[in-house]
């Protein structure tokens, strides 16, 4: 009778571990799914650029490229949005070989701006990649105010103007020298039978005072 019990006791208990087994196992495959049943995309691909629609984006050659106007003289790397952008780890540098590193904004200089990104996948480093981004930034075109005079010209020496642009460039012209304006010419000495006279001519700019004289020939005089 004792026998039995025991045995019918051993049973029951291994029925209960049966039992609880094949719920456990049933509460874990009920449960979140695991990371090989959802993969996480693990692409790093560039979306957008913050600021810029018209960028041009290529993931297949990992290129972008931005038009900036001239007034501006930085570009924020942070307004390239990636793909799963949460994930994504970006490092921004100078060259190709990526052993300059760039922290903050990058400077802009006029015309073609080149520098590179180093993005790769929080789940999958062997996602890494490098894009090329340019950065076309419009040459300046100056606005020029009035011309203003800075010396008049003389009769020998040029004169100066110059005219500025709203970014402070200035620009300076050479105004010719004017040349002297002669008057007509005042007999000095009169010729002679025999000796040359002399015509003298004044220039009549004020302040000049330059002269320059002429020969007159001899008179011809007659036998009386």
């Amino acid at each position: 009778m004792n026998f039995a019990k025991r045995f019918f006791g051993v049973a029951l208990l291994i029925v209960a571990v049966m039992m609880f087994c094949i719920g456990l196992s049933a509460c874990v495959q009920s449960g979140s799914p695991s990371e090989e049943q959802v993969p996480t995309a693990k692409t790093v691909e560039i979306a957008s650029v913050k600021g810029y629609p018209d960028a041009e984006i290529d993931n297949t050659v990992r290129t972008l490229t931005i038009a900036v106007s001239e007034g501006i003289d930085t570009f924020d790397p942070d307004s390239i949005v990636f793909k799963n952008d949460a994930l994504i780890s970006v490092f921004v540098y100078a060259d190709q070989r990526l052993t300059r590193p760039i922290t903050g904004d990058v400077a802009l200089k006029e015309g073609k701006n080149v520098f590179y990104l180093s993005a790769f996948h929080a789940d999958a480093a062997s996602q890494k990649k490098t894009f090329t981004v340019t950065v076309n930034r419009a040459a300046h075109v100056h606005v020029m105010g009035e011309w203003e005079h800075k010396h008049d010209p003389t009769c020998t020496a040029g004169g100066l103007r110059q005219r500025q642009c709203v970014c402070g460039y200035i620009e300076s012209e050479v105004i010719p020298a004017l040349g002297h304006d002669l008057d007509d010419g005042v007999v000095t000495e009169e010729p002679t039978c025999t000796e040359e006279g002399l015509k003298t001519y004044t220039c009549q700019r004020e302040g000049c005072g330059y002269t320059e004289t002429e020969k007159i020939l001899p008179q011809d005089c007659k036998e009386e």
